[in-house]
């Protein structure tokens, strides 16, 4: 049996031992035995849109399993594992199916397909007989970054987030943009597994590709610390020579290096990955159990009158620092409530810079009323404006974005401090009231990063009727140029202000959603943190009951437990 397995039996035994004395300890045992009993490693191939990502991932695999395209395609995260399974689609609501007859991969997972994921999927997950993928390693598909698609940063992120490493793609035409290097920045202050993957590398001669090569070199260093291994690629190629059952050749690149460094890293580091997340785990469960045993056993040798109060004033602090958690949770709405109103302003007062700038968009759009013809006018000028739109519009989301996914770190990184500390107070306090030790202890991250908040891009409505119409017309060349200028000059203002409005709305709406979960989060950690003290507490008067037998298997239990734990974190 592996070390994996081995570490899995251990913290079921824990389980299995702790759930007649020590339910709790039981509870959080069972759900890591299956965080480790999974046998998964999460590698999101992430970057921005157009890279090539399905295809990398295809070639990885061996076959056309992802759709791609010429425009940005992906919309919803794809797992690929290892089985010869259905592909199952998972809805946002956690319900899973299989693709149903007639029903391809590419009605779920692209823009075309499912614009704006009104098919209310979560992910989709797809298996395949790969040996990449035989021993855990689970690819991830993500959307592009930075599309018009504004939503497709939001999934793209949150799969990122949710992964243990990375596959960043580059594209040797455009090698690096800002948001690919903060999405490496992220990965590599995780100290998560990264691959910087350089992809069609056949655009280039030997001298471009080294320019380019020392382009990211130079800039991702000082990011992740040291000087980057890149692999230069052609997916594209890899992916013929494979379907066509041949070994990429080295037309592809470093395709067939990028492959041996992936299953070198499943071979020999996934297990080592999967053994440090589970030492954490069990380091956490045996804090609990030395806290829980020692308060417990003090409590138990204070006399009644001593006991009883020593309780009544632990309670006491309990509620005190539960007032203060209400207290901070009522500031941190206030902070978000601010912090939606400077985000109002900002897109009202970008709605009016940006429709002011106007001029900047005549010549472009004059062109189009003078070179194309009567009839087709109408959509030519619909296309145009739908188009000045979502790029006048999206630095401001862009930057509205960054703004609210900062200061909302700030925010909930304050909130946790502020919990945390008042945590450890309460623990000092029951140390003394029981005269034990116990040492600090740290909340985990709870904050939801930086994605969860994108607005997603309505296009321009169109115009068909009013088309029609101006078909149908004879009128004066001058006169109409001058209705149509004026025309579409008043739509880019309008349709600017909507975008605005939306994108106030939906931001709003994405700070409250995101506080709910960070606030219920945060509560259930803290009442479970707090309960375990408390509880230890309380039961110290059960316990001065307990015969000389009960106390020794008491005791004869929890040495069990914690003998248990200290083997399965000797795995670890």
């Amino acid at each position: 049996m592996s070390d994996i397995g081995r570490l899995q039996v251990a913290i079921e035994s824990v389980a299995d031992m702790a759930s007649g004395p020590r339910p709790d300890v039981a509870r959080r045992a069972e759900a890591l035995a299956e965080r480790v009993g999974s046998g998964r490693f999460h590698v999101a191939l992430a970057g921005d849109f157009k890279r090539g990502k399905s295809t990398v991932l295809n070639a990885l695999v061996g076959e056309d399993l992802l759709p791609s395209g010429v425009v940005p395609v992906t919309a919803i995260g794809t797992e690929v594992r290892f089985g010869r399974g259905p592909i199952v689609v998972v809805g946002t609501d956690g319900t899973e199916r299989p693709l149903g007859a007639g029903e391809t991969l590419a009605d779920y997972v692209t823009e075309a397909g499912n614009p704006g994921n009104i098919r209310n999927v979560r992910r989709v997950v797809v298996q395949r007989p790969a040996p990449l993928l035989a021993s855990g390693l689970v690819l991830v598909d993500t959307p592009g970054l930075g599309s018009v698609h504004g939503h497709n940063d939001d999934e793209a992120r949150r799969q990122l987030d949710h992964a243990d490493g990375a596959i960043v793609v580059l594209s040797a035409d455009s090698p690096l943009s800002e948001r690919e290097r903060a999405v490496v920045a992220t990965v590599a202050a995780r100290q998560a597994r990264l691959f910087i993957v350089l992809n069609k590398v056949d655009h280039l001669t030997a001298g471009e590709r080294d320019e380019v090569m020392g382009f990211v070199r130079q800039a991702l260093g000082p990011v992740i610390g040291r000087e980057p291994k890149i692999w230069c690629v052609s997916a594209r190629a890899a992916l013929w020579a494979k379907r066509d059952g041949r070994p990429p050749s080295p037309e592809a690149g470093d395709f067939v290096d990028l492959e041996g460094a992936l299953a070198h890293f499943v071979d020999e580091e996934l297990a080592a990955a999967r053994l440090q997340s589970a030492r954490v785990g069990l380091t956490a469960l045996l804090g609990q159990l030395d806290d829980e045993r020692a308060v417990e056993a003090a409590a138990a040798d204070l006399d009644d009158e001593r006991l009883a109060s020593a309780v009544a004033d632990l309670r006491a602090a309990v509620a005190g620092v539960r007032q203060a958690v209400h207290d901070d949770r009522i500031l941190l709405r206030r902070e978000v409530d601010e912090l939606a109103e400077q985000v109002a302003a900002d897109f009202q007062r970008a709605a009016v810079e940006v429709t002011g700038r106007w001029s900047e968009h005549a010549e472009q759009v004059e062109q189009v009323v003078d070179t194309t013809a009567r009839r087709r006018v109408m959509a030519a000028l619909d296309a145009t404006v739908e188009q000045l739109v979502a790029s006048s519009f999206e630095p401001v989301r862009q930057r509205e974005l960054a703004l609210v996914a900062d200061r909302w770190q700030q925010l909930t990184a304050g909130a946790r401090a502020r919990a945390e500390s008042r945590l450890n107070a309460l623990r000092a306090t029951a140390a003394s009231l029981f005269d034990v030790s116990l040492a600090p202890v740290e909340l985990p991250e709870l904050a939801a990063g930086r994605h969860g908040f994108s607005y997603q891009f309505t296009y321009v409505e169109g115009s068909a009727s009013f088309a029609v119409d101006i078909a149908r017309m004879v009128l004066p060349a001058r006169w109409l140029r001058r209705r149509l200028l004026r025309r579409a000059r008043a739509r880019f203002a309008d349709e600017i202000d909507k975008h605005a409005g939306r994108a106030r709305a939906d931001l709003a709406d994405r700070l409250q959603q995101a506080q709910a979960r960070f606030e219920s989060n945060l509560a259930e950690h803290l009442s479970d943190a707090i309960d375990a003290i408390v509880g230890a507490a309380e039961r110290g008067e059960t316990l001065r009951r307990e015969t000389a037998a009960d106390r020794e298997r008491r005791q004869r239990a929890d040495d069990e437990i914690r003998r248990l734990l200290g083997s399965a974190l000797a795995f670890g």
